[in-house]
């Protein structure tokens, strides 16, 4: 899957799921080893189709606490993932 199509697939699931609730919730698989310009560009779009709540896991265990923090600083603060 090209990172075109991913982003595609990920808003168009979110698309279809504010079709049955209000309240969505986006995780990105493996989001703490994800290249950070292209995990924006999805959370962006995930946001811009409705999700309420954006998770940035770390689902493999991989990243120390440390890390994620020098990595995502202060990501409710950005106001836009761009």
């Amino acid at each position: 899957m090209s990172r075109e199509q991913c982003i595609a697939a990920a808003s168009e699931s979110v698309r279809l799921a504010r079709v049955h609730c209000d309240d969505v919730e986006f995780s990105p698989e493996d989001a703490t080893r994800t290249d950070l310009d292209f995990l924006c560009q999805v959370v962006q779009a995930v946001i811009d189709e409705g999700a309420t709540t954006v998770n940035i896991p770390d689902t493999v265990g991989y990243t120390m606490p440390e890390e994620i923090r020098a990595h995502y600083p202060h990501p409710a603060r950005a106001g836009s993932w761009h």
